[in-house]
């Protein structure tokens, strides 16, 4: 995860906050169930690679004395593809305000609150073809 400013540089009065990651796997899985015995299409095993998205930002609105109230937005993006399941695509984004208090010892307390929206497309099911 990347942090703008970095987090021993951060504090309760910066006007603006980024934080980015992006993650990038593979995964493989081996059909291990006593179920698939009879049918030998669930024996097979399946593989896939997925690439996470995740970002953050945080403009400052107000800043009063010790206290300051960010405007926030943040998304979170999944791209996957499974030969089991298929290509798959989630997406999370909310917006939101964020308030940040300094505390007199060094540290600061937070309370963020978000809206957000999730969307999954859902994928064209196949006709199921009779025997």
């Amino acid at each position: 995860m990347l942090k703008f400013p970095p987090p021993l540089l951060d504090s309760p009065v910066a006007p603006l906050k980024l934080e980015a990651s992006l993650k990038f796997g593979v995964y493989f899985n081996a059909a291990l169930t006593t179920a698939a015995l009879n049918d030998p299409k669930k024996l097979l095993p399946t593989a896939g690679a997925f690439l996470d998205f995740y970002g953050r930002l945080s403009v400052m609105c107000v800043s009063v004395g010790g206290a300051t109230v960010y405007a926030v937005g943040q998304c979170d993006l999944r791209i996957a593809g499974d030969t089991g399941v298929g290509p798959s695509l989630d997406m999370k984004f909310g917006f939101g305000a964020q308030i940040v208090v300094g505390l007199p010892v060094g540290g600061h307390v937070s309370v963020l609150i978000v809206v957000g929206v999730e969307i999954t497309p859902m994928r064209a099911r196949s006709p199921s073809r009779r025997s």
